[in-house]
């Protein structure tokens, strides 16, 4: 094969982009040469090209759709062991892992790309190599060179299991001096759980040639005596230089850490009940967790739905504004890298539900802000719980009725906790004289005792108890109404809710209730009530007085109306007169003929009057019944008496006057002053006598007619 500097180069590039090889060419040594760049894709193809045309030097990408780099150059080996081959691999552990497959040189990728400069100054390098007798020599020399100085740990262990070599990078990794370690039995550094696990691997590995162990981990221990986790790639193929398997290793505790925080996280958000999200720096969902249980979010979508879309489809413009204003807050505050804010979600449906947004700042390695996880927790229920809290809290603060809060201790002390206003105005004691004191410290004496005796009684029931006490105090209501319930947790009351209710007016009025409905019942006269909301007024209610009058019981009036009483002697009228009356707007009294429950006809006053209701309405009628049967009675023998008084008075005056008539016509004729005179007197003294008869019986309708009957007579004989 030719070597740079003659007529012709031929560079055999296997891979998918020969471009990074043609850019290096005007770079490369010497501009007479003619270079060209022959590219394959895969291993096959480079090892036909190289057996049938041949190539003064290959160039191959890692990664290859048939193997890889370091089985190319294993093949190439065999037949062409000083062929110069350079290989660009992804990282150093690749480039490593070329060198001692026996490949001439290796770089990564991205310095290949980076600097084409470079990349020609190392081919130009492989093929002056090329048949030099030091080949062998130099490449262990770049090996030598490359191992010293990676970031990974290289150690070429002998079958027996002792450490033949140990790199450099072991003292800043794992703080052993590498010299020290090279007799060493491998093993021993390794954790005692990892052990058997990994000798056994290495078992297998120098028994089966051609065997490769990748990724690895186990605990490797540190000089300090701290364990460190590793991940370790081994194989059996030796290279001239290296007498043992060679091992490459890197410490991955950092991402051992982060893989179980990422495990531990994992295993949170499988087991909450909330929803969590992650938001990249522009507000796009790129991940969506629905609560255990669920297969959509919380807001109705499937996950795969909202990834992708920006918050705004599940949030409303404020709820984002306060959120973006909260993570600006958290960015700024380096002591605080998480926060909440309430929201309401925005269904798919379009319902609206109140949420509490847990909000965590995600940090790239660098220290940036990649974007923000969070946490959606359901508040409805808490939000309706605030609700009714609030509720009780103004019912509480508002209430007419007192109200005390009481803790039952476990010493058994009965302490009380809050007092509402009302209360405080019903006892006369502040809130601040009542706080964590008991009744007894509050009210010595019988009423502490009284007080507690049910509270005790309250707890040992476990039930509510209401009854009405009454307080000789001054300046408190006399009558208290009061409600105890227990409050009670796991099976123990912990609180008791006292309820009191000032019922002193009630009772007054209760007591005057009672006194005037004795009154009532006992009155010697009839009393009845008629519902005025109901067809003809039935009665419903009458007194003892009305069933020794009317010899009617409560039940057979009850229902019937007031006019029940009357009988066929009742006067027409009278009886219209007593409907109009019980059915009126204003007292009316009417003096009739009734009956009683016997037939018994009796002369009856009856007084009614309407009752009215708060707004004016006139709802029943009260009636008081009276016997007036003997004053009747008397009245009309006294009447029939005038009667015939007046008949006689009439008969014996009438001739009388008449012959005083003529002897005045006569006197008149004969101008007899005298007589006129004597006559005209005795006139007066007869009107005198009736006038005086008149006013004595006035109370006689038939009396009065016929005195003015006579008045009248006596005026028209003037």
């Amino acid at each position: 094969m030719a070597a740079f500097g003659s007529a012709s180069t031929t560079v055999l590039y296997v891979g998918d982009d020969g471009s990074v090889v043609e850019r290096a060419l005007p770079d490369l040594g010497g501009t007479d040469e003619e270079v060209t760049v022959r590219t394959v894709s895969e291993m096959a193809g480079a090892l036909a090209v190289v057996e049938k045309a041949g190539t003064d030097c290959v160039v191959s990408e890692f990664d290859l759709t048939d193997g890889t780099a370091t089985d190319l150059v294993a093949r190439l080996r065999e037949d062409y062991p000083t062929l110069p081959v350079l290989v660009l691999a992804d990282d150093a552990n690749e480039v490593a892992a070329c060198i001692e497959a026996g490949a001439t040189d290796a770089l990564t990728t991205a310095t290949a790309t980076a600097s084409e400069e470079l990349l020609a100054g190392r081919i130009e390098s492989a093929l002056a190599r090329d048949e030099a007798p030091e080949a062998t020599a130099a490449t262990g020399r770049q090996y030598q060179t490359l191992i010293e100085h990676a970031e990974d740990i290289v150690t070429v262990i002998a079958p027996d299991g002792t450490i033949e070599y140990q790199s450099p990078s072991v003292e800043r990794v794992l703080g052993w001096d590498p010299e020290e370690m090279v007799g060493e039995y491998a093993f021993n550094y390794i954790h005692p759980d990892d052990r058997e696990e990994m000798r056994q691997q290495f078992i297998d590995l120098v028994d089966q040639e051609g065997t490769v162990i990748e990724d690895v981990r186990f605990r490797h221990k540190r000089a300090d005596g701290s364990w460190a986790w590793l991940e370790a790639v081994g194989s059996n193929r030796k290279d001239t230089t290296v007498s043992g398997y060679v091992f490459n290793s890197r410490d991955i505790t950092d991402r051992r850490e982060r893989e179980r925080e990422l495990e531990r996280y994992e295993t949170v958000v499988e087991a909450i009940p909330d929803e969590v999200y992650t938001l990249d720096t522009e507000g796009v969902l790129t991940s969506v967790e629905p609560p255990t249980g669920r297969d959509q979010s919380v807001a109705g979508y499937e996950p795969e739905e909202l990834v992708g879309q920006h918050v705004s489809t599940v949030m409303e413009d404020a709820d984002i504004e306060r959120a973006e204003s909260l993570i600006r807050d958290l960015i700024e505050d380096d002591d605080s890298r998480r926060g909440s804010v309430e929201m309401d979600l925005v269904t798919k449906s379009g319902e609206r539900i109140p949420f509490e947004n847990h909000i965590a700042i995600m940090p790239s390695s660098d220290g940036s802000v990649r974007g923000t996880v969070g946490v959606l927790r359901d508040i409805a229920e808490r939000k309706e719980r605030e609700r009714e809290l609030r509720k009780a809290e103004t019912t509480f603060q508002n209430a007419q009725d007192g109200i005390v809060l009481v803790d039952v201790t476990d010493d058994d002390r009965f302490e009380i906790r809050r007092v509402n206003p009302a209360y405080e105005s019903m006892s006369g004691l502040s809130e601040s004289e009542m706080i964590g004191r008991t009744p007894r410290e509050i009210l010595d004496g019988e009423i502490g005792d009284r007080i507690e005796a049910r509270f005790e009684e309250c707890v040992e029931q476990k039930t509510t108890l209401s009854y009405d006490e009454t307080f000789d105090i001054p300046g408190i209501p006399t009558h208290w109404h009061t409600r105890i319930a227990p409050v009670v947790v796991d099976g123990e009351v912990a609180q008791l809710v006292v309820a009191t209710r000032d019922i002193t007016e009630r009772k007054e009025r209760e007591q005057e209730l009672k006194l005037r409905n004795r009154a009532i019942a006992e009155a010697p006269i009839g009393i009845t009530i008629a519902d005025r909301t109901r067809p003809d007024t039935p009665i419903v209610y009458a007194n003892g007085g009305f069933e020794q009058l009317t010899g009617y019981d409560v039940t057979e009036i009850d229902g019937r109306p007031l006019t029940h009483l009357t009988d066929a002697e009742t006067d027409a009228e009278k009886q219209a007169e007593l409907d109009a009356a019980v059915d009126g707007d204003e007292p009316a009294t009417v003096e009739l003929m009734l009956a009683r429950q016997d037939g018994t006809p009796f002369w009856g006053r009856v007084s009614v009057a309407p009752v009215r209701n708060e707004d004016g309405d006139v709802t029943h009628t009260v009636a008081f019944q009276q016997d007036i049967t003997e004053p009747k009675e008397y009245e009309q023998w006294i009447e029939r008496r005038f009667d015939e008084f007046s008949e006689v008075l009439a008969e014996d005056l009438r001739e009388p006057l008449q012959e005083a008539q003529r002897q005045l016509s006569a006197a008149r004729n004969a101008d007899d002053e005298q007589a006129l005179d004597a006559a005209a007197d005795w006139l007066d003294r007869a009107e005198k006598l009736l006038d005086d008869l008149t006013t004595v019986h006035s109370f006689s309708v038939k009396s009065r007619d016929i005195s003015e009957a006579a008045r009248r007579g006596s005026s028209g004989s003037e």
